[in-house]
């Protein structure tokens, strides 16, 4: 499971009066949220409760029952060229794992279902609980490839040589989505004495967001080669002695996940600002509740092998140099 958890705080406000409330009455509002991606083979769906009571709220928020609702039924349906297509049922589980904190942990209730979701359809959340009349709905198309054009599929090895170069990257953006999440995941082994340990760094580069959502527009980043070498002793530790470092022969993958239209106007809200705190509006896509249902989806181009003037640059740069990779010379870049 590709782990993309969105959490929020519920906050309620109260107004001043003069009449002071001890306690008004209760009226539970369902918390709902799914973010579907057809990578996946197991899809999940969290449903809570906000909820109120006579006890301290961070004793009731540690009580399961206080913020989950017994034997609801959650199912999403598959619609395509605006034909009902299939339902899937979810099943609650507790078998996922949640950090300790405020909120009940220990008993962590969620909805799942084992399902393989079609890229170009559109899915729609249906949550009945009992004692409710009105079932929560929502609904989200899903978000499929990207058209990644640089560097191209074709092209086998990356020049990371000169400080002042850059490296191009561009794609097409997909229907549905708006948010994309640029990655780079650097490959390389660890050799000390005969023990070879595989190793890999992840470079997050920006966050781009297409103009529309209808897809096809050209979107580029351009990736500086001094970044990258300024970046890489931030996250290593000079080489120990006896250890050399080596950049694999496939040293770069380039990681593209997009994000539905639903997620980004979320993001776009609850996101963190700088400076004075300022209320934020409320966002949600679910009827008869609130929280996101909403679509991601990843992709990777791999593989790509650094030129030797690169290989050169990361063992004797300014700023590597003392990380210990080999340079061009290696037999491992020598053998058929």
């Amino acid at each position: 499971m590709n782990r993309l958890f969105i959490i929020i705080s519920v906050l309620v406000f109260s107004a001043c009066s003069n009449e002071v409330i001890i306690q008004a009455p209760y009226n539970d509002i369902p918390v709902v949220y799914s973010v579907l991606n057809q990578n996946d083979s197991v899809h999940f769906v969290r449903l809570e409760k906000s909820f109120a009571g006579e006890m301290n709220a961070f004793e009731m928020a540690a009580v399961a029952d206080s913020i989950y609702y017994p034997q609801a039924e959650v199912k999403i349906e598959k619609w395509r060229d605006g034909e009902f297509r299939e339902e899937i049922v979810f099943t609650e589980t507790d078998t996922i794992t949640r950090d300790s904190g405020i909120f009940a942990y220990k008993d962590n209730r969620v909805y799942a279902a084992r399902a393989q979701l079609d890229g170009e359809a559109e899915y729609r959340l249906r949550v009945h609980i009992p004692g409710k009349e009105d079932t929560i709905k929502a609904r989200t198309h899903l978000v499929d490839n990207i058209r990644i054009i640089k560097p191209p599929y074709t092209q086998p090895s990356l020049n990371f040589s000169q400080y002042t170069g850059d490296v191009e990257v561009e794609w097409k953006s997909t229907p549905h989505a708006r948010v994309y999440f640029l990655q780079v995941r650097f490959n390389f082994f660890e050799v000390f004495h005969k023990d070879t340990t595989p190793k890999s760094l992840v470079w997050r580069i920006a966050n781009y967001v297409s103009k529309h959502a209808q897809g096809g527009e050209s979107m580029e980043a351009n990736i500086g080669h001094e970044q990258f070498y300024r970046w890489l002793p931030t996250k290593l530790e000079p080489a120990s002695p006896g250890v050399k470092r080596i950049a694999n022969k496939k040293a770069f993958d380039f990681i593209f996940t997009v994000g539905g239209e639903e997620l980004y106007t979320f993001m776009q809200i609850y996101d963190p600002d700088e400076g004075i705190n300022q209320e934020k509006p409320v966002y949600t896509n679910i009827s008869g509740g609130i929280g996101l249902f909403s679509a991601r989806f990843e992709q990777e181009l791999r593989g790509k092998a650094l030129t030797f003037p690169s290989i050169d640059s990361l063992s004797r740069g300014i700023h590597t140099k003392s990380l210990g990779f080999v340079d061009s010379t290696d037999d491992y870049y020598n053998r058929q």
